[in-house]
C-alpha cells in the first residue's frame, strides 16, 4: 500500500540559495543555525557523499535500503538526497527530506540504523534488486548469500566515485563495460526533480537499467519510449474487493516510528465508549475455548484489561501495556460486551511492536443478541446471530513501530448497532506460531475523531529520457526499465524524474522534459574540481620535558573545525617526507597534518576526504592513502593536487557485511610484499552476549592482495579484535575482547592461515578445528579492550630492540612490551606495562622515521581515556629502561631479564616477588571467571558452561623456593617447585636496581609449554608443603568486657559502633566496656601499609607484638592520623586491637592505606583466627541462646525483663482468617506431622500422629481452625493456562527462588536444607497462593519469606506454576478421622497455641516462667529433652542442638534472662543475616552466593519465556562485602523496607525483596558492623558552580565520559553495552561520601572484576579542572549527583 505525497508546492530552504556561492563551511554554519541543530551528529557535515548502512522506507514500509550505501547530496540547498547501493548498483530511493538518526558511532544506539526520512517526499524508488539486468536480461537475485555481497563480476561491479567540487560521479561496470553516472537534482516549478546523466562505454551486450520500481503499480509509456508515468496504487486500489455487506466500510491502516498521534487515526484515547475509567462494566473477555493469553499478555482472570484501560504502550518493549495471545497456530477470540445495545461509528485498533513482533489477521463480528455464543465455529458463526463487520490483515505493514487500524464508514455514518463485538484473531505467521498483539482498542459512537488525510495518497511519478537509440520498457509488477542496445561506441543519455499530484503531473512532466539535462560525456569531470574544504585548521601542540624514560608529547587535533567533524581517529600513517601524516576517523573523515618536523608549537590540518564508512584503519603506500571501512578498502587520489581527495577508488569491496552494529572493521596493515591485512568483528547482539546473523567474513582476519583483486580469510573465530599488527616476517597479531566464547582479552599471534581463534559461532570453514592458543591472556585490569600492535623497526631508536612487539590497550589507555618466547613450536609469553601516561586510549601506533612512536586514540566505548581523543608522540629520553625485556619459562621456574643491573639483596629476598596463576573457561557464556589450577573446583567449572562465571575468582598462590640474581646481574631466576602450564600467571616484583632506584611492576603471562631447565645451581632446596595445622578460620576474635563479665564472638572487621542506648554485646548488659580483637593478618604479597585509628576512646593497635598506634582519646587519634609504614611479608602476622570506651557508647575503626589506594577499612579477607577454648565455649552458649530465640521458648515460658530482644517480641503467623487462607486438609496434615512436611520448621509437634489419639487431636484442631474464616467477597479462581504456568516458571527462576526453596516438582529429600514446595498445591488454591505471594508478611510480620512486591499479574503466574508443578508430588498424607470443632477449640487453647499465634483464645493456665525452668537440665527434662513428657510439645532438634540449649542454660544460670534483654544491633544483624539467608543470593568476602552454584537447577523453566532486552547485560548481583560502609543507613533501611522508589539496577531480572519488620535494626547493624554511625545523605543547598563542573566531568565533552555506561536522570546511557551502570540520580542518596571517593579513586581495589575504569592516580586527574585535583573533581561530580536527586 502506497502513501502518496500530498503537496502543492515544496517550501524549500530558500535561505540556503543565498549562500550558494559561499564556502561549504559557511553553508554548514548557516544550516545548523537555521535548523537549530543541537546534537553534534546533526551539526557534522558528512560531505556530498556518505557511505554507510542505511535504512529507508519503500512503499510505506521500513527496510534496509543498502548495506553498502552511499547517501548522495543531489541538491544540498533543497535537501534532495539519493541512496545508492554499491552492491546492487541501484538507487534505493531519491527523496526530499532529512534523516532518522541511529547507529553506534553517531547516537550510541545499538542496533538502530540511520534511516532516510523518506516516508514522504519520495521522488522515485526501487525494489531491493539489482539496478542493472544481467546478460540474460534478468534482475533475479543470484548472489551466494542473498541480500549480501557484490553481484557476479561479469554482471556489475562498483569501482568507486569521483568528486568534482560538490558534484559526484559514480563509477561502476555493467556487463564488463564502464559506466559513469552523475546524479543531480533541483526544484522544477515548485516540485523536486532528480536527474541521472549516464555515460556508457562500448559494450557487446544489450543493457537494461532499472529506472524505477513500485511493486503493483501501473506504467504508461509514450510511443517514442522516452517518457513514462508510474502510477502507484492508492489506498483504495490496495483494498481487496469488498462484499456487499462491507461496501460502505473502509479499513484504514497506518504505521509510525514516532508518537501515536502521528497515526492517521490519532492516538489511543480514554474518551471512547468503552474506556474502563468511565465505563467499568465494559470489558474484553478472552474466550477460553480458543488460544489463550500469552504468559506476558496481560489478562486477569480471563479479562483482557489492557485493551480498554486508556494506557497505550510507550513502544514495542512496553509489554506491561499490551495484550498478546499465546504462541499458537490456532485462532484466538476476544469478546467485547457493551452491556447495552449501542450505535458504533468507528473501531480503532492499536499495537506497538518490536522489530520481531507479529502483525494482525483479524475478522470482526457484531451482534445485537447479548446471549450470542462466541464459541461457534467460524464457518457457522453468521448463522448464530453474528454479523460480519469486516476483516483486515496488516501483513504489508513492516514489523516494528506503532500500528493503527481504523474501521470507519465512507459516509461517516454508523457501522451499526451492536450489543457485543467479536474479534477472531489468527496468527499472521502460522509457521512460527506468532500470534496477535494489541495495545489498545477504542470503540466510538457519534464522537469519533476525524481520520487524517493520507499524506501521499495520489502522488505519481513522471520520467523523461534524453538520448538516442534507447527506450523505456514496462518490465511488469511496477518496474520501469530502460533498454540500451549493444554499441561499439559511447552511449550517453539522461533521465529525469519528478513526482507530483495527478492534477499537477502533466504540467510537471512537461517541465521535466524541458529541464532534464542533455546527455554529455563525464570523463572530463573525473580529473578533479574546485576544493570543497580549502580551509586549514591550526592546532596547538605541546612538547613534554622531564627525566622519564619516555616523554609524551601531544599533537593538536582539529577538534574545532568549521564542519563540526567529530575527530575520533582510528587509523593513521606517515607520508614519506616525515613531515605529514594522515588520520582516519570513526565518523568517516580523512585529515592530513603537516608540520611534524617543525617546532611543533603549531601544526596545520586539512580535511582530505569525507563520508567514508567507519574508517578504523589507514595505510599510506607510495604516498597514496588507503582507508579501511566496513564496506571496502578505498584508495584515495588527489588528482589535481589541491589537497583534497577527488577519486574515491574502490580498491576492494569483496567483504560481506550485515547491518549489525558491532561488526567493526579494525586496522589496516601491509606486509613486505605489499599485501593488505584487515580484521572484522563478529556481529555481537545488543548486551554483548551471543551473535546476530553471521556471514563468512564476520570474525575473521583477511588478506587482500597488493593489486586489490583477491581477498582471502586467514583466521576465523574472532569476536572484537580492536586492531592487528603485521610483523617483519609475516607474523600476524590481533587483540581480542572478552565475551561469548572469549574468556578474557588476549593477544593472538600466528603465521600462515587456517587458524581458529576461539568464537565457535564464527568458526566458518574451520568448525571443529582445535583452538590456536594466544601468545598471552589478559585479565580485565590489564586490558579490557584491545587496540592494535606495532613492531619496533629495524635499528630502533625508541629504547626497545628491533622487531620487539608492543601491544596497545584501548580500554586501559596503556602500552605493553610483549615478552615473547617460543617453546616447542608454540608462541607464549607475557606483557609488562611501558611507563607512559596517555591522554586518551591507545588505538593505533606507528613508528616515525625519527624513531619516535606516535599513538592515536579516542573514546567511543568503555575505556579509562581521560579525553575524547588524543594524538601522542612518545620519544625515548635516552634513559635506562626499567622494565624487563625477556621472560622464559622452564619446568623449574621463570627467568626474568632486565636491561639494568639489579640490587642483589632485593633479588635474594623472595618475598619481593609474588606469583599467582589461574585458568579460564572458554564457553558460550560471556567471559569467564578466574579458576584455580592447583585445586580445581569441578562443580564451579561445570557451572561456568551453564551460567556466567565472571565473579568467580580463585587464584593459586605460587610458592617461590628461591630467587637468584644471575652473574650478568640483570637476570633473575625464580625457582618454582610447582611450575606447570598456566593460562594466566601474574608476577609482581618490588626490587631495586644497583643504583637503588626503584624496579617495581607486574608481568602478566601465559605458559603453554615449559622448556627443560639446564642450570641446577640456581635451584633452592624444595620444602615439603605441609597442611596448615593452625586451623585458621575467617575473622577476628573479639572479647568484650563489661563490669568484669566477658563475652567472645567472631568479628569480620576490627570495627565497632555502639550507641548509648544499646549493648556492645547482647550477651552482656549495656555500660562502659573494653573490647579486644585478636587474630592474624594474612598477607599474600609483601606490602608496607600505613595504619590509622578512628576512635572515640582509647585504643592501641599492635602487630607482631609491636605497638603501631596508640591513642588516648578522639583528639589524640586525630593528631595521629597515620602510622609509619609497616613492612609485612607474606604469611601470618599477629594482630591485636585494644579499645576502652569512655562511656556506654563507643566507636573504633582500624584503617590502612596501601600503595595508591586511599585510606579504607582493611578488607575482611585479610583477617583470620585460631579458635581457643573461651571462644568455643562462648560461641556454643550464644548458639544455644539463638536456638532458644528461634524456637520461641519464652512465648510459653515468659520472663519478666522490662526490655527484651526484638526476636522475643516476634510471634508466629496470626490465625486471622486461617480457614480461608489455607486448606483445612493441609492444616490437619501439618498438625499431625509438621517435621515431615518441612524438616526446617520451628513449629513443634503437639500430637503423636502414630497414635489414634494423636490423629484425632490433629483432625479436631484442624476442624476448629478451619472455622476461622475471613468475610471476603467471593472471587473467581484465576484461570491458568500453559502460557501462564510457563511464565510463572520463568518468574520462579528469575527471582532466584531456588536459593531458598527446592523445586516444587521435586519430592522432599533427606538432608535438604531448603524449604520444600512439593506440598504447595495441597496447602493453597491458586487464588489464596497468589494473594499470599502478593503480601507474604501480612499475617506473619516476622516471616522469612521476602516480599518481592509482585504485581497481580506476577502473583497469578507464579501461583499457577507452583500449583501446577507441585501437583502429584505431595508428601504422602496421614489418614485422619473426621474432626470435632468444639474439641478442637479446647485443644488449641490447652496447647497454648495463642502463645505464638494471635487471634486465638489464650490458655488460662500459665506454664512455668522462664526463671523457673533455669534450674532443670534441659537435655534431661522439658520440651528440649530427648524424651519430653506427653504434655510437652516435641521440637525437631538434633542432639547437638539440645546440647547447645543446655549449654546456654548451664553457663548463664540465673543470669540467662540478661542474655535476652539487651539489644545489640551488631548481634541482631548477625542473626538475621544468617536467618534470612542473605548469602543465598549475595556473595560476601570470599564466600560465593549459594545461588551461583544452584541457579542452573531452575534454568530449564526459562525455555520459551520472553526475556526483556535489558536483562541481556551483566546480571551479577551486588556483593555485600562493603555494604555497611558503602551505603547510607537510611538507603539500606528503605531498601529492606521496600520503599526505594526507583530500582538501582533495573536491568537485573532478579530484584531485591523487602523484609519490612527487620529493616530498621538491620540497616543500623550493617553500618555499625563496619564501625560506621548511621547516616543519611547530605542535606542543604546545592552549589551551582560545583554542579556545573560536575555535570561537565561526567559528560563526554571535557569529562570522563561516565555517561557512556550510566544514565543521567532521564537521559539514557549513550553506549552501555555488556554492562550498565547505576543511574547518576541514584548515587548521592545511596553512597556514603567516603566510600564514593574511594570507589572513584580506585574501583578495582573494591571489585577487581568491575568494568569501571580507573581515571586517577595519587589524587591526580588527567583533566584540568581544579588544577587536576581528583578529590575536588569527584566532589563536584557528587554535587551534580545531588542536584539530580533534588
Amino acid at each position: 500500500m502506497i502513501r502518496s505525497l500530498l503537496l502543492t508546492t515544496f517550501v524549500f530552504s530558500s535561505y540556503l540559495h543565498s549562500a550558494e556561492h559561499a564556502t561549504r563551511a559557511d553553508w554548514v554554519k548557516h544550516r545548523n543555525e537555521q535548523n537549530n541543530y543541537t546534537k553534534w551528529y546533526q551539526q557534522m557535515d558528512t560531505g556530498p557523499v556518505w557511505a554507510y548502512t542505511f535504512g529507508d522506507h519503500y512503499q510505506g514500509e521500513k527496510r534496509t535500503g543498502a548495506l553498502k550505501g552511499l547517501r548522495l547530496e543531489l541538491s544540498k540547498n533543497d535537501d534532495i538526497f539519493g541512496l545508492f547501493d554499491t552492491e546492487t548498483l541501484r538507487f534505493s530511493t531519491v527523496y526530499h527530506g532529512g534523516l532518522h538518526w541511529g547507529a553506534t558511532p553517531w547516537t550510541g544506539a545499538h542496533g538502530k540504523l540511520i534511516s532516510m526520512a523518506n516516508e514522504t517526499g519520495n521522488i522515485f524508488q526501487n525494489a531491493s534488486k539489482p539496478g542493472w539486468a544481467d546478460k540474460n536480461g534478468s534482475f533475479a537475485e543470484t548472489r551466494k548469500h542473498p541480500g549480501h555481497g557484490n553481484l557476479a563480476e561479469d554482471h556489475a561491479r562498483f569501482r568507486g566515485h569521483y568528486r568534482h567540487g560538490e558534484q559526484m560521479i559514480l563509477d561502476y561496470s555493467v556487463l564488463g563495460s564502464r559506466v559513469l553516472e552523475m546524479p543531480t537534482a533541483k526544484v522544477v516549478d515548485g516540485q523536486p526533480a532528480a536527474f541521472r546523466q549516464i555515460d556508457l562505454a562500448p559494450c557487446n551486450h544489450d543493457r537494461t537499467l532499472l529506472v524505477a520500481s513500485y511493486e503493483g503499480s501501473s506504467i504508461k509509456i509514450d510511443k517514442k519510449g522516452l517518457n513514462a508515468m508510474v502510477l502507484p496504487m492508492t489506498e483504495t486500489d490496495s483494498k481487496r474487493k469488498s462484499s456487499k455487506e462491507e461496501k460502505k466500510l473502509t479499513v484504514i491502516m497506518d504505521r509510525t516510528d514516532e508518537d501515536w498521534d502521528k497515526l492517521r487515526m490519532g492516538a489511543p484515547s480514554s474518551k471512547d465508549l468503552i474506556d474502563r475509567k468511565s465505563n467499568k462494566k465494559t470489558f474484553f473477555r478472552v474466550i477460553p475455548e480458543f488460544t489463550q493469553t500469552h504468559a506476558a499478555g496481560g489478562d486477569e482472570e480471563g479479562v483482557a484489561i489492557r485493551l480498554n484501560d486508556g494506557a497505550a504502550a510507550r513502544g514495542g518493549k512496553d509489554r506491561q501495556r499490551s495484550f498478546l495471545f499465546a504462541n499458537n497456530k490456532k485462532p484466538g477470540r476476544l469478546e467485547l460486551n457493551l452491556r447495552t445495545q449501542k450505535s458504533i461509528n468507528s473501531i480503532h485498533l492499536y499495537s506497538a511492536h518490536r522489530a520481531a513482533q507479529v502483525l494482525q489477521d483479524v475478522e470482526i463480528y457484531g451482534t445485537t443478541n447479548e446471549h450470542a455464543d462466541p464459541t461457534i465455529p467460524a464457518e457457522k458463526i453468521t448463522q448464530a446471530g453474528w454479523k460480519k463487520i469486516t476483516a483486515y490483515n496488516t501483513r504489508h505493514l513492516q514489523p516494528g513501530g506503532k500500528h493503527g487500524v481504523a474501521i470507519v464508514t465512507k459516509n461517516d455514518k454508523a457501522i451499526g448497532e451492536f450489543h457485543k463485538l467479536l474479534f477472531i484473531c489468527k496468527p499472521c505467521r502460522p509457521k512460527d506460531e506468532l500470534h496477535t498483539l494489541f495495545s489498545e482498542i477504542d470503540v466510538y459512537g457519534d464522537k469519533a475523531p476525524a481520520i487524517k488525510p493520507v499524506p501521499r495518497q495520489d502522488t505519481q511519478l513522471a520520467v523523461a529520457v534524453r538520448g538516442s537509440g534507447i527506450s523505456l520498457k514496462d518490465a511488469g509488477n511496477g518496474s520501469l526499465t530502460l533498454h540500451i542496445p549493444a554499441s561499439k561506441s559511447l552511449t550517453q543519455f539522461s533521465i529525469g524524474y519528478i513526482s507530483a499530484k495527478p492534477k499537477l503531473l502533466g504540467k510537471a512532466h512537461l517541465s521535466l522534459q524541458k529541464t532534464t539535462p542533455a546527455p554529455r560525456e563525464l570523463a572530463s569531470l573525473t580529473k578533479g574540481g574546485p576544493s570543497v574544504y580549502p580551509q586549514t585548521v591550526t592546532a596547538t601542540s605541546t612538547v613534554a620535558s622531564g627525566d622519564d624514560t619516555w616523554l609524551v608529547d601531544q599533537i593538536g587535533l582539529p577538534v574545532e573545525n568549521p564542519w563540526h567533524s567529530n575527530i575520533r581517529a582510528g587509523g593513521f600513517d606517515f607520508f614519506s617526507d616525515g613531515d605529514a601524516a594522515a588520520i582516519s576517523t570513526w565518523n568517516g573523515d580523512v585529515w592530513i597534518v603537516k608540520g611534524l618536523k617543525g617546532d611543533w608549537k603549531q601544526v596545520q590540518w586539512r580535511r582530505f576526504a569525507t563520508g567514508l564508512f567507519e574508517t578504523l584503519g589507514l595505510k599510506i603506500v607510495d604516498d597514496v592513502i588507503y582507508v579501511h571501512g566496513r564496506d571496502q578498502l578505498t584508495r584515495l587520489h588527489d588528482q589535481n593536487n589541491d589537497g583534497e581527495a577527488d577519486w574515491y577508488e574502490c580498491f576492494n569491496n569483496d567483504v560481506l557485511i550485515t547491518k549489525n552494529f558491532h561488526e567493526f572493521a579494525f586496522s589496516l596493515q601491509t606486509d613486505k610484499k605489499g599485501n593488505f591485512y584487515i580484521t572484522k568483528g563478529a556481529p555481537v547482539l545488543g548486551g554483548g552476549r551471543g551473535f546476530d546473523k553471521i556471514l563468512p567474513h564476520n570474525g575473521t582476519v583477511m588478506r587482500i592482495s597488493k593489486d586489490g583483486k583477491n581477498l582471502e580469510v586467514l583466521a576465523t573465530g574472532i569476536r572484537a579484535p580492536g586492531g592487528l599488527g603485521v610483523g617483519p616476517n609475516g607474523e600476524i597479531t590481533t587483540g581480542e575482547n572478552e565475551g561469548t566464547w572469549q574468556p578474557c582479552c588476549k593477544l593472538n599471534y600466528f603465521t600462515g592461515k587456517n587458524k581458529f581463534l576461539g568464537v565457535e559461532d564464527a568458526a566458518h570453514h574451520l568448525k571443529g578445528q582445535k583452538l590456536h592458543e594466544p601468545l598471552c591472556y589478559f585479565p580485565m585490569r590489564i586490558d579490557n579492550s584491545g587496540g592494535g600492535q606495532v613492531w619496533a623497526p629495524k635499528n630502533s631508536k625508541w629504547g626497545l630492540k628491533s622487531n620487539e612487539l608492543v601491544h596497545l590497550s584501548y580500554g586501559k589507555s596503556s602500552l605493553y612490551r610483549v615478552l615473547k618466547e617460543e617453546v616447542g613450536g608454540m608462541m607464549q609469553g607475557g606483557v609488562v606495562r611501558i611507563p607512559v601516561k596517555l591522554k586518551s586510549s591507545a588505538m593505533r601506533a606507528r613508528f616515525h622515521q625519527d624513531g619516535s612512536m606516535y599513538v592515536l586514540g579516542y573514546r567511543g566505548w568503555q575505556t579509562n581515556a581521560a579525553t575524547p581523543q588524543a594524538f601522542h608522540r612518545i620519544r625515548y629520553n635516552k634513559k635506562a629502561i626499567t622494565i624487563p625485556d625477556q621472560l622464559k619459562a622452564t619446568d623449574k621456574g621463570l627467568y626474568i631479564r632486565f636491561e639494568k643491573e639489579l640490587d642483589a639483596s632485593t633479588v635474594a629476598d623472595k618475598f619481593n616477588f609474588k606469583v599467582e596463576r589461574w585458568k579460564y573457561m572458554r564457553t558460550k557464556q560471556y567471559g569467564s571467571g578466574e579458576f584455580s589450577i592447583d585445586n580445581p573446583d569441578v562443580e564451579a567449572e561445570k557451572r561456568a558452561h551453564e551460567r556466567e562465571s565472571k565473579k568467580h575468582r580463585k587464584h593459586d598462590q605460587v610458592e617461590i623456593a628461591r630467587s637468584t640474581l644471575l652473574p650478568d646481574k640483570k637476570t633473575v631466576f625464580l625457582h618454582i617447585p610447582s611450575m606447570k602450564p598456566a593460562q594466566q600467571m601474574s608476577i609482581v616484583y618490588k626490587l631495586k636496581f644497583a643504583d637503588q632506584s626503584s624496579a617495581e611492576g607486574e608481568i602478566i603471562n601465559t605458559v603453554h609449554k615449559m622448556g627443560l631447565h639446564k642450570d641446577p645451581s640456581v635451584l633452592g632446596s624444595t620444602q615439603n608443603q605441609t597442611a596448615d595445622n593452625d586451623q585458621l578460620q575467617p575473622g577476628l576474635i573479639q572479647k568484650i568486657t563489661v563490669d568484669g563479665k566477658s563475652d567472645h564472638r567472631v568479628n569480620r572487621l576490627p570495627a565497632l559502633q555502639v550507641d548509648a542506648n544499646e549493648a556492645a554485646s547482647d550477651m552482656l548488659k549495656p555500660g562502659k566496656f573494653t573490647s579486644e580483637w585478636s587474630g592474624v593478618l594474612r598477607i599474600e604479597q609483601r606490602m608496607s601499609p600505613q595504619f590509622a585509628l578512628h576512635t572515640r576512646g582509647a585504643a592501641t593497635l599492635t602487630i607482631n607484638g609491636k605497638e603501631i598506634l596508640k591513642v588516648s582519646d578522639e583528639k589524640d587519634a586525630h593528631s595521629k592520623a597515620l602510622s609509619d609504614a609497616v613492612q609485612l611479608d607474606p604469611g601470618k602476622h599477629a594482630f591485636s586491637l585494644k579499645y576502652n570506651s569512655s562511656s556506654a557508647a563507643g566507636h573504633v575503626r582500624v584503617l590502612w592505606k596501601t600503595g595508591s589506594t586511599p585510606l579504607h577499612n582493611i578488607p575482611a579477607t585479610y583477617f583470620a583466627h585460631k579458635p581457643h577454648h573461651e571462644l568455643t565455649q562462648a560461641l556454643a552458649v550464644r548458639q544455644g541462646r539463638d536456638l532458644l530465640l528461634e524456637q520461641k521458648c519464652t512465648a510459653c515460658h515468659s520472663q519478666s525483663n522490662k526490655k527484651n530482644l526484638p526476636d522475643i517480641l516476634e510471634k508466629g503467623p496470626d490465625m486471622k482468617g486461617i480457614g480461608s487462607r489455607v486448606s483445612s486438609d493441609w492444616i490437619a496434615q501439618w498438625l499431625a506431622k509438621p517435621h515431615t512436611l518441612n524438616p526446617g520448621t520451628t513449629m513443634p509437634a503437639f500430637v503423636d500422629a502414630n497414635t489414634v489419639k494423636g490423629r484425632q487431636d490433629a483432625a479436631d484442631m484442624a476442624a476448629y481452625l478451619a472455622t476461622i474464616t475471613e468475610d471476603a467477597a467471593a472471587q473467581p479462581e484465576p484461570q491458568s493456562n500453559a502460557q501462564t504456568i510457563k511464565l510463572g516458571g520463568g518468574k520462579f527462576h528469575m527471582l532466584g527462588c531456588v536459593a531458598c526453596h527446592s523445586l516444587p516438582g521435586s519430592t522432599l529429600k533427606e538432608g535438604n536444607s531448603r524449604t520444600p514446595l512439593n506440598n504447595i498445591s495441597a496447602k493453597f488454591t491458586h487464588q489464596t497462593l497468589a494473594k499470599y505471594l502478593g503480601k507474604p508478611d501480612k499475617h506473619y510480620s516476622a516471616s522469612k519469606m521476602p516480599d518481592f512486591q509482585l504485581s497481580k499479574e506476577e502473583t497469578t503466574q507464579l501461583a499457577a506454576f507452583l500449583i501446577s508443578a507441585s501437583k502429584g508430588n505431595a508428601t504422602p498424607a496421614t489418614k485422619l478421622p473426621q474432626g470435632n470443632v468444639a474439641r478442637g477449640k479446647q485443644l488449641v487453647v490447652s496447647n497454648n497455641c495463642a502463645a505464638c499465634h494471635n487471634d486465638l483464645d489464650p490458655n488460662p493456665n500459665k506454664l512455668d516462667d522462664f526463671k523457673a525452668i533455669l534450674g532443670t537440665n534441659w537435655q534431661q527434662k522439658g520440651c528440649a529433652s530427648e524424651k519430653p513428657s506427653a504434655k510437652s510439645p516435641r521440637f525437631n532438634l538434633t542432639t547437638q542442638q539440645r546440647k547447645l540449649l543446655e549449654q546456654f542454660r548451664a553457663e548463664k544460670g540465673k543470669n540467662a534472662a540478661q542474655a535476652l534483654a539487651h539489644t545489640s544491633s551488631h548481634d541482631y544483624t548477625d542473626r538475621q543475616f544468617k536467618s534470612l539467608n542473605c548469602i543465598a543470593c549475595h556473595s560476601r568476602d570470599e564466600e560465593p552466593s549459594l545461588l551461583a552454584s544452584i541457579h542452573a537447577q531452575s534454568q530449564h523453566l526459562m525455555k520459551g519465556v520472553p526475556v526483556d532486552d535489558r536483562n541481556k547485560v551483566d546480571q551479577s548481583r551486588p556483593q555485600l562485602t562493603y555494604i555497611g560502609e558503602m551505603l547510607h543507613t537510611d538507603y539500606i533501611q528503605r531498601t529492606l523496607d521496600g520503599k526505594v522508589s526507583k530500582r538501582a539496577r533495573p536491568w537485573l531480572s532478579m530484584r531485591m525483596p523487602a523484609f519490612h519488620s527487620r529493616a530498621k535494626l538491620m540497616s543500623e547493624g550493617l553500618s555499625k558492623q563496619h564501625g560506621m554511625a548511621p547516616s543519611t545523605p547530605k542535606a542543604g543547598d546545592i552549589d551551582p558552580a560545583k554542579t556545573k563542573v560536575g555535570k561537565k566531568l561526567v559528560g563526554s565533552n571535557g569529562g570522563f565520559a561516565c555517561n557512556i555506561c550510566h544514565a543521567d536522570g532521564t537521559t539514557k546511557a549513550t553506549a552501555a553495552f555488556e554492562v550498565e551502570g547505576i543511574n547518576f540520580d541514584q548515587v548521592a542518596q545511596r553512597l556514603r561520601p567516603g566510600f564514593y571517593h574511594r570507589w572513584m579513586e580506585n574501583p578495582q581495589s573494591i571489585n577487581p572484576t568491575t568494568k569501571m575504569p580507573r581515571y586517577t592516580q595519587d589524587n591526580k586527574s588527567p583533566l584540568p579542572d581544579y588544577n587536576n585535583d581528583a578529590q575536588q573533581q569527584f566532589d563536584a561530580i557528587l554535587e551534580y549527583f545531588r542536584s539530580l536527586e533534588k
